[in-house]
Parts: structure tokens; C-alpha cells; sequence
């Protein structure tokens, strides 16, 4: 590998500001999930779990298309989620909050009184096919591009800014490890020093 490549590839590990989503912009796509879960249409409540599943637990494109209806645990207490086909083929549980719990929930009933299959895979297209990775990241830069979101947004996009919300209120690399199915606390600290307000207030008292 030549100097220059090897320069390449330690800057695609540099985590910015750029390549996450901003408190307003979070604000905006919660509100537009909501609107989205609330629709009677098939396609929007799906574009609205996608959505969820991304910002609120994290997940890759390749692991909401993978995810079954049983991989499910949103009864009462403590719900979680079951992530399977991970990076590296890992299988992994996921906890998840209360806001994507109950979006999941309502998923489901609405799911089970349409008559969708009730099995299987958790999201499927108008012909009864599971999504796949390339659909699910149309879908998501579709959603940027109805919310006016800067283009350089991915899907992943979506996973950097749950590391990121997860690492700034827990402050512990290996919560937020846990959480992001890293293979170690190492990838985990590229999150730790984005929105580090405890130097920034440190700083200022420095004038």
C-alpha cells in the first residue's frame, strides 16, 4: 500500500461534525418519522421503521433489510432487538428506548391488520420481497433529500449520529461499543472527542 493510500484510508476513520447529523436536523427527522408512522400508506410507515431502526438503534442498511418480525422483543420491560447478518456475519443483540419501541409496536399492529405476513422478514416490498441493501439506502437519501438535508448524508450517516448521541450521554466508549457492535473500544473513540462539550466549557474558563 503507497503512502497515499494509507493516508486515504486513516481519513475515512477521522470523524467529523460533517458526517452527522446536527440537534436541529434530528429534531426535523423525528418529526417526519412521526408524520410518516402515522400515514396509511405501506411505503411511508416502512420508510418511517428504516428510518427509526437507523437513527435510533444505530443500524447499517444490510441489518434493517435482514431484520425478521421474531428478531423482536418489544413486550413489556427492557425491549430489545435481535441484529443478525452484522458486520463480519455477527449476531448480536441491540437494547433499544422507548420511542423506537413503541414506533415498532404500532408497526406491527398496523402490519398485522393489513394482513401483512406477520413472519418472516420485518419489512417487505408491494410484491411480498425483503428490501434490499441498495433499497433501503434510496429510500433513506430520499428521505434527506424531502427534509432539505445536506447531500453529503448517507445512511450511515444515521449510525454515525446514534454513536455519537449514545457516546454524549453516557460519556463511556464501552456502552456505546456495546450499543454499535463495534469489534472494540478502539473504533468506538472516534465518537468520543466530535461534541466534546466537557473540553469546550474547560477550555473557556482559559479566556
Amino acid at each position: 500500500m503507497s503512502s497515499s493510500e494509507q493516508k486515504e484510508k486513516r481519513t475515512k476513520w477521522i470523524m467529523t461534525e460533517q458526517k452527522f447529523l446536527t440537534d436541529d436536523e434530528i429534531g426535523k427527522l423525528s418529526k417526519y418519522i412521526r408524520q410518516l408512522s402515522k400515514s396509511d400508506n405501506r411505503r411511508d410507515r416502512v420508510k418511517a421503521i428504516i428510518l427509526g431502526l437507523g437513527i435510533g438503534a444505530g443500524l447499517r442498511a444490510s441489518e434493517i433489510a435482514s431484520i425478521r418480525t421474531y428478531d423482536l422483543n418489544v413486550s413489556k420491560g427492557m425491549s430489545s432487538l435481535l441484529v443478525c447478518n452484522g458486520k463480519g456475519g455477527k449476531t448480536a443483540p441491540v437494547i433499544i428506548g422507548p420511542k423506537l419501541k413503541t414506533q415498532l409496536r404500532l408497526y406491527l399492529n398496523w402490519k398485522k391488520e393489513n394482513e401483512y405476513a406477520e413472519e418472516g422478514y420485518l419489512l417487505i416490498n408491494e410484491r411480498g420481497m425483503k428490501y434490499t441493501r441498495i433499497g433501503i439506502y434510496k429510500i433513506v437519501k430520499q428521505a434527506f433529500k424531502t427534509l432539505k438535508f445536506p447531500t453529503r448524508y448517507s445512511p450511515h450517516s444515521l449510525r454515525h449520529s446514534f454513536a455519537t448521541m449514545i457516546y454524549s450521554s453516557s460519556k463511556c466508549l464501552r456502552t456505546t461499543s456495546i450499543q454499535c457492535r463495534h469489534s472494540s473500544t478502539d473504533v468506538t473513540s472516534v465518537y468520543a472527542g466530535v461534541k466534546n462539550e466537557d473540553v469546550i466549557n474547560a477550555m473557556q474558563k482559559f479566556g
